[in-house]
């Protein structure tokens, strides 16, 4: 894999921007051009403030660093999110379950498509009780990750048809508007 200064260096040269723009006050100009050079890591705190001089979000910078492909957790995901939008329950049912020394991504994919069809079934009737547990797991969390608020907005409908939708979905909407500033300034 590429040195990240690379990267760097190509989105800095793509962008225009020369290297005292982008390093300056971040790093040495000789740590710059080391860096880019790929002769040097750089710690996260300092690759974030360059990301945000150079405007790119981390996921995307990671993107071009990974030559334009997703992860393999995104790329599941992506698989997931499909089959389950074209119903394909059957097809889904295989990313369901994985062995217990599979990568975390693994794992958290699994629980997400097993999440999807418990709120699939959901709509319907009342929710799952592994559902509902989570629901409530979530709406205690402090935080939510972007990965919370795509589990969010799964659960909504399925929520709907519960007897005490209203409550549930005012602590949603509570949760949500509380974090929309703090996105909007991403």
């Amino acid at each position: 894999m590429a040195a990240l200064g690379k990267t760097v260096k190509y989105l800095r040269q793509l962008k225009g921007f020369t290297q005292k723009e982008i390093y300056s006050g971040i790093t040495s100009r000789s740590f710059a051009i080391r860096f880019e050079q790929g002769q040097h890591d750089i710690s996260a705190s300092k690759l974030f403030a360059l990301l945000d001089r150079l405007g790119i979000p981390a996921d995307e910078f990671r993107y071009i660093h990974q030559g334009y492909q997703l992860t393999p957790a995104e790329q599941q995901l992506t698989v997931i999110d499909h089959y389950y939008h074209q119903e394909d329950f059957m097809s889904l049912r295989q990313y369901m379950t994985v062995p217990t020394d599979a990568p975390l991504w693994a794992q958290t994919n699994a629980a997400y498509a097993r999440l999807l069809v418990a709120a699939w079934d959901g709509r319907a009737g009342a929710l799952k009780d592994s559902t509902q547990r989570f629901l409530t797991h979530l709406l205690a969390q402090p935080q939510w990750t972007l990965q919370d608020i795509r589990f969010i907005g799964m659960l909504i409908v399925p929520l709907l048809r519960q007897p005490d939708h209203e409550r549930q979905l005012a602590a949603i909407t509570t949760r949500m508007e509380a974090i929309a500033p703090a996105t909007s300034k991403i």
